[in-house]
C-alpha cells in the first residue's frame, strides 16, 4: 500500500512539473543547447584540421608574396573553401592569378598528402 502511495505521488510530482513553464524552458533549452554543442564540437575539430594544415604548410607559404599569402589564408579559412581551390585548381585546369606554376603544385600536393578533403562533402 506504501508503494501506491509513493509512486502516486512520484507521478503526480512529475505532472505537475511537466505542466510548468519551467520544464517548458528547461527541455526547449536541452534541445538547443545540445544542437549547439554537436555543432561548436564539429567546428572545432574542423579548425583544429585546418589549422595543423596551416602548420604544415608554413615552409611553403614562406615563399609567397604578400597578395598570395593573404590569398592563401582565404583559401585555408574552412573546408570548403579549401576544397573549391582544389576542385577548381588542383584537379580542374582552371588557371589561378595568385597561385601557380611549382607553387601550386606543391600546393596540392600537401592538401592531398594532408587529406584534410577526405571526409569533406
Amino acid at each position: 500500500m506504501k508503494r501506491f502511495f509513493y509512486w502516486l505521488v512520484v507521478v503526480a510530482v512529475l505532472v505537475a512539473f511537466y505542466q510548468s513553464d519551467l520544464a517548458d524552458d528547461l527541455l526547449k533549452g536541452n534541445e538547443v543547447g545540445v544542437g549547439n554543442w554537436f555543432n561548436k564540437l564539429s567546428d572545432a575539430a574542423e579548425q583544429k584540421v585546418l589549422r595543423d594544415f596551416r602548420e604544415e604548410a608554413k615552409p611553403l607559404l614562406a615563399e609567397l608574396s604578400e597578395n598570395q599569402l593573404k590569398y592563401t589564408e582565404h583559401v585555408m579559412k574552412d573546408r570548403e573553401t579549401l576544397g573549391v581551390f582544389y576542385l577548381r585548381y588542383c584537379k580542374g585546369d582552371d588557371i589561378n592569378p595568385y597561385i601557380y606554376g611549382n607553387t601550386r603544385e606543391k600546393f596540392c600536393e600537401q592538401i592531398q598528402e594532408a587529406g584534410i578533403l577526405r571526409n569533406h562533402r
